[in-house]
């Protein structure tokens, strides 16, 4: 199918439109935008800076995506934004583009929603089947892994890690890093039980979760150093993958500073590394 542009829309002839794009009223595409095939921009939208979207995303009005870093020292350094396929962005979602002095990119993967508000500050690294909720804040350098879940209002200091199938409850302040698989929530958020309806979704065996339920135990009840923990789970066959991405996550954060592992060990972002692009 022909590329759809409104009469009212501002599109730079040098940018890249694959087949079937739609570009509605009053959008702004720059010229280093590359858009893949069956992307929407319903309306309002202002796309800046090398941005790249895949095949099939959807981003509704008052969205801004590839704008400048808000860290001054950052803005004459800006990179760019890569996105993969299928992701929803609601209404008035603000994506910064990556900055040179840090990755050089802002990095969002496949089949993930973005809702109302959202804000993922630059050189951001988002997974696949995520979702944020309205008005969530991602700082500066940020790795949320697949199949997370952040509830609305959600605020994250800047290069925490938020773990694969976690879920972070509603107006919490994050400041250390999310364990993979866990629920965290609260002033001070804190660890609170597992994910255990986000792991039944994903169809984990009840053996699975069983083990992770022991490791949560031993961790954050008995409170045991990750090597005594391992220990136990091997001796009680609880030595599950999700259990060692558990502990081998829960070590990084305990190596980091302020318990943030992506301080200390992560500098070309590969603690994640199944982004759909």
């Amino acid at each position: 199918m022909a590329v759809m542009i409104s009469d009212s829309a501002w599109v730079d002839p040098r940018a890249k439109l694959a087949d079937d794009v739609e570009i509605g009223p009053f959008c702004m595409v720059g010229p280093d935008v590359v858009l893949g095939r069956g992307t929407r921009l319903i309306g309002h939208v202002c796309l800046y800076g090398i941005t790249v979207l895949g095949d099939g995303n959807v981003v509704h009005p008052f969205s801004v995506i590839g704008g400048d870093p808000q860290e001054p020292a950052l803005r004459d350094m800006a990179f760019r934004t890569v996105i993969g396929d299928a992701n929803i962005f609601h209404e008035g979602v603000v994506i910064n583009r990556g900055g040179k002095a840090d990755t050089g990119e802002t990095r969002i993967g496949s089949h993930n929603q973005v809702h109302a508000g959202v804000h993922v500050a630059h050189d951001g690294l988002i997974g696949n089947r995520i979702t944020i909720g309205n008005s969530s804040i991602l700082g500066p350098r940020v790795a949320v892994e697949d199949h997370a879940t952040l509830g609305p209002g959600v605020s994250v200091h800047h290069d925490v890690t938020v773990g694969q199938l976690s879920f972070i409850g509603g107006q919490s302040r994050i400041y250390h890093d999310v364990p993979p698989f866990m629920l965290v929530d609260g002033h001070p958020a804190r660890v609170r039980c597992i994910n255990a309806v986000g792991l039944r979704k994903q169809r984990l065996t009840s053996e699975s979760i069983q083990a992770i339920h022991e490791a949560h135990r031993l961790i954050y009840r008995a409170r045991l150093q990750p090597g005594q923990a391992m220990d136990n789970l091997k001796a009680h066959g609880h030595w599950t993958p999700e259990v060692q991405h558990l502990l081998k996550a829960v070590e990084e954060q305990n190596l980091g500073r302020h318990g943030r592992a992506r301080e200390i060990g992560h500098p070309d972002s590969k603690a994640f590394q199944s982004v759909e692009i």
